[in-house]
């Protein structure tokens, strides 16, 4: 099970920055594509950005301590793989469908 939180550890990592490469990436496409007064505002869309990043990093932490230190084996250390593996995953993948949610939404009506 070890290699399985190594994997982890390292994608969730990876899938936060791709995420917060790619909410910066549709929002400055969503500028581009969607007319003016349909665009939100960068306050807005940041916010609730952050709003569902903070939402599924601590639903991934705790899904990854529970995970993690449910086995009769655990460690002291056992809680550091749902804070830097399983809440960075899923927070990045939060953010990815956040900005992915908001170019669909706009561009639908066209």
């Amino acid at each position: 099970m070890i290699p399985v939180f190594e994997l982890l550890n390292t994608s969730g990592a990876v899938a936060l920055l791709v995420g917060v490469v790619a909410v910066i990436y549709f929002y400055t496409r969503l500028g581009r594509t969607a007319p003016r007064e349909h665009v939100p505002s960068i306050a807005r869309y940041f916010g609730v950005a952050v709003l569902w990043a903070v939402i599924a990093f601590a639903l991934g932490a705790a899904i990854g301590v529970y995970a993690a230190c449910s086995t009769s084996d655990a460690g002291n250390l056992c809680g550091l793989y749902g804070f830097l593996g399983t809440g960075p995953l899923l927070c990045g993948v939060a953010l990815f469908l956040h900005g992915r949610s908001w170019r669909k939404r706009l561009t639908r009506g066209r």
